[in-house]
């Protein structure tokens, strides 16, 4: 059996990353109650193991003609600062401010964007299909969301978390972190791209 190729890793990736977002926004909205800050500690140091094993693992069955130079490596550690380590702790905060919901509605911005920064950084290609696409799935997403708030609008009562995100202020800075996240953690997948 042949190993598989990076495109369908890819293609296997870009379809179930979305799925375990989405989880992750339910679990960490729902059970983690500490800082953004130690959130995302958790999360970095998580990922720092997940990232040793993949490196061994690709070193031992990975292609032996793939050369890493250390320039890659330093953009790498700088794509991981600006998409992780800083894009996160914003996406925790805004998840934190305003709750999943609107977060994953925030984040539908992110695959045009990396459309967008595709093409002007990377010269890639922008075919309209693909930006209809992106287009629909977000004006689907977005429905669904303010289908959600209207309904959660009219309820009585609600969780602690959701009065506390209530204030404009709040609504506001957690807008700014979500916006800012999708930029950062876009930009940061733009490097892996273009030095990975």
């Amino acid at each position: 059996m042949s190993a598989p190729s990076a495109f369908t890793l890819g293609a296997i990736a870009a379809a179930t990353a979305p799925a375990f977002m989405t989880i992750g926004f339910i679990v960490w909205e729902n059970n983690w109650f500490g800082s953004a800050f130690s959130l995302n500690l958790f999360k970095c140091n998580l990922a720092s193991v997940g990232f040793v094993v993949a490196s061994l693992a690709a070193r031992k069955w990975g292609d032996p003609g793939t050369d890493i130079h250390g320039n890659d490596v330093l953009f790498l550690i700088l794509s991981s600062v600006i998409g992780i380590l800083i894009g996160d702790l914003l996406w925790i905060e805004g998840l934190r401010l305003l709750g999943a919901r609107r977060v994953i509605v925030v984040d539908t911005a992110k695959p045009a964007l990396a459309a967008l920064m595709g093409w002007a950084l990377l010269g890639e290609e922008l075919r309209i299909t693909a930006l209809v696409g992106v287009a629909l799935t977000a004006c689907g997403v977005l429905v669904v969301g303010m289908e959600r708030e209207e309904k959660s609008e009219g309820a009585t009562g609600g969780s602690l978390r959701e009065k506390r995100t209530d204030s404009a202020a709040s609504l506001r800075r957690g807008y700014v972190a979500s916006v800012a996240n999708v930029t950062l953690d876009t930009y940061g997948s733009v490097l892996t791209k273009q030095h990975g």
